[in-house]
């Protein structure tokens, strides 16, 4: 009965931790972006470049945002929760859905 009352709490929390690691790979991303534009290049440059590099994070990031997605349409869909593994099926495909959303933006960025 207490988790019911917690839930929404909890949805809170995970949403804005989501949204706050997505906007950490974004400012990271033009931070690089930035600075591999400019003319010098030296060891400091290279040690920031590498903290900066955080690719861990995004892919969580990809993964808890299709997961849950994938956790929405299971609750949308009509099935018999006893004797279907369809919300299973449904699950694995987002999440395979985040992966490969995962790899294609890592593509995109070694471009």
């Amino acid at each position: 009965m207490v988790l019911k009352h917690a839930l929404p709490f909890l949805t809170l929390i995970a949403i804005l931790g989501l949204m706050s690691a997505i906007i950490v790979q974004v400012l990271n991303y033009n931070l690089k972006k930035r600075i591999l534009n400019r003319d010098e290049h030296n060891e400091h440059t290279a040690k920031i470049l590498e903290q900066l590099s955080g690719s861990q994070t995004l892919k969580w990031a990809f993964l808890l945002f299709f997961g849950g997605m994938g956790l929405v349409v299971n609750e949308v869909l009509a099935y018999s929760p006893t004797q279907s593994a369809m919300p299973y099926g449904v699950e694995a495909i987002f999440l395979a859905a985040g992966m490969v959303a995962y790899y294609l933006v890592q593509r995109a960025n070694q471009r």
